[in-house]
């Protein structure tokens, strides 16, 4: 594939490295069978400048190119910390990989919501068809962050590196907060034309959650007694900055992840996806809103 000023291939061993590269599941297409297994980190691909660089699109605290942001897009689509690697540092054994190799426990949400195409086998008398929704998601996600209009609604796509580094926390708590500070900044970014620095601190945690339910579609409004439902994510959230720990019980749990998944939703939603119904998102905040408990 290529995106932007990149040429991206799949190196010859692709099959063998993908297998190589964590699965939790057993998976089966038209193209391979993968054995879940612990697994390591592999190079499945090769990235070729094909062009004049072009500059980041995310705001990263350096000057670099477009490359850094290509990998935050496809760590988003495929679960897993994508990385490049200049070739020297790949073959000296002294390297140490520092990025963890491990699948993300979330963001499935963005995963499943790229819209599945397929390619025509390159070689003569295959049947199967090739899966690309990963690459077309990826040069589509692409042309979105670099509009100038989607730049100025959220701050160069500084939610974007949030998400990033959210999904890939593997404890419950950790992306939980890290999830709710996502949301806090979206509805910053979203309401501050009309609203002070000082009146959006000011606006409670459930306030702005509501808020972004309603504008990400998740909701066509909300009731005041909803609303107090919401109120309960946030005793949640509130219970474990305050304490270091989601209140002990299964109700709770439940609720941390019905949040993580809403964010899921609401990045999906920011890349201009139609955003997955996987997680049965919309039915579970359905449920937690109209539920007396």
């Amino acid at each position: 594939m290529v995106v932007e000023s990149y040429s991206i291939q799949k190196v010859p061993e692709y099959v063998d490295r993908l297998k190589s590269l964590q699965h939790l599941v057993d998976i089966t297409t038209d193209e391979h069978r993968v054995t879940r297994n612990t697994g390591t980190h592999a190079i499945t691909a090769t990235a070729t400048l094909v062009g004049d660089k072009m500059p980041s699109a995310l705001p990263w605290d350096q000057v670099i190119d477009s490359i850094d942001d290509i990998c935050v897009l496809l760590s988003l689509f495929s679960s897993r910390c994508v990385f490049a690697a200049d070739k020297a540092i790949v073959e000296n054994p002294d390297h140490v990989i520092l990025q963890d190799s491990r699948e993300w426990p979330w963001g499935g949400t963005i995963r499943c919501s790229a819209k599945y195409e397929t390619a025509e086998s390159p070689q003569p008398g295959h049947k199967w068809c090739g899966d690309v929704s990963l690459e077309k998601a990826v040069g589509t996600a692409m042309k979105v962050i670099r509009r100038q209009d989607w730049r100025d609604r959220y701050d160069c796509g500084y939610p974007l590196i949030s998400a990033y580094w959210a999904f890939q926390q593997r404890t419950i708590n950790s992306a939980f907060v890290q999830c709710w500070t996502l949301l806090e900044m979206l509805f910053a970014l979203d309401n501050r034309s009309w609203m002070s620095s000082d009146a959006i601190r000011k606006c409670s945690a459930s306030e702005k959650v509501a808020f972004l339910l309603v504008r990400y579609a998740l909701r066509s409004s909300l009731t005041d007694s909803e609303k107090r439902r919401v109120n309960e994510l946030a005793s949640v959230r509130n219970r474990l900055v305050h304490f270091g720990r989601l209140p002990d019980t299964e109700r709770a749990r439940e609720h941390a992840v019905m949040l993580i998944r809403i964010t899921e939703w609401i990045v999906a939603a920011i890349l201009e996806l139609t955003p997955s119904h996987v997680f049965n998102t919309v039915d579970r905040l359905e449920e937690f809103l109209t539920s007396r408990r």
